[in-house]
């Protein structure tokens, strides 16, 4: 149930998107291209898991550093310290070439896949806490429901966290019961991505709708 909930609100993000693409401004306009790539390749996952019969794996692998150089560029663009954003861009070819070190050499690739998943998570969780405190410190006149950026921030902060908190959960219940720990590891995950691609869809509303003019 929670799959077909998930890919519901995540057809809905990828509609309201459209609907304001020309509003969107090139911050925002990352996170938008990132969630049609993300249904592609959710439909491309299924179609060969439910129809096919194939593992795709690779592709999730794949999409990972798509996944972090997007919202990499965004938090580029939105971030005002220049040590952060030479930092964002020094990050995404060193973690481009770990990815492709663990796809050429690694036999443990599940493993090279957590790390790297878990480095992603960590770096956008920082880029976020940044944000979010350069809010406080700046002036801004837009109330917070009005500011897409919190929206998006908060939504890719509350997404990452809590898969520290998922990776840690499923790795002790899987000692126990890996078929529940399964389970429920699909469960939480579906759960919080809803939460991020609904504040997402609040994200491209409050750009076109609040802000008229590039930020």
């Amino acid at each position: 149930m929670s799959n077909y909930i998930y890919t519901f609100v995540l057809i809905i993000c990828v509609l309201v998107g459209f609907y304001h693409q020309n509003a969107l401004n090139k911050p925002v306009s990352y996170i938008f291209w990132l969630v049609c790539i993300t249904l592609l390749v959710e439909s491309i996952g299924l179609y060969n898991l439910k129809v096919a019969h194939k593992s795709v794996e690779w592709l999730y692998d794949s999409f990972l550093f798509v996944e972090y150089a997007l919202m990499a560029l965004y938090f580029r663009d939105i971030i005002v310290s220049v040590p952060i954003k030479k930092t964002i861009m020094v990050s995404i070819p060193i973690l481009f070439s770990w990815i492709l070190v663990s796809f050429i050499f690694s036999r443990e690739m599940f493993l090279w896949t957590s790390i790297s998943f878990l480095l992603v998570a960590f770096l956008l969780c920082i880029y976020s806490c940044v944000y979010l405190r350069q809010m406080l410190q700046v002036h801004i006149e837009d109330h917070l429901s009005q500011n897409p950026h919190f929206w998006i921030s908060t939504g890719i902060l509350f997404f990452y966290a809590g898969t520290f908190f998922q990776s840690g959960l499923h790795k002790y219940l899987a000692t126990v019961d890996r078929e529940t720990a399964n389970q429920l590891y699909m469960i939480i995950n579906h759960m919080l991505n809803i939460i991020l691609y609904s504040l997402f869809t609040y994200g491209f509303i409050c750009k076109a709708k609040y802000q008229k003019l590039p930020s």
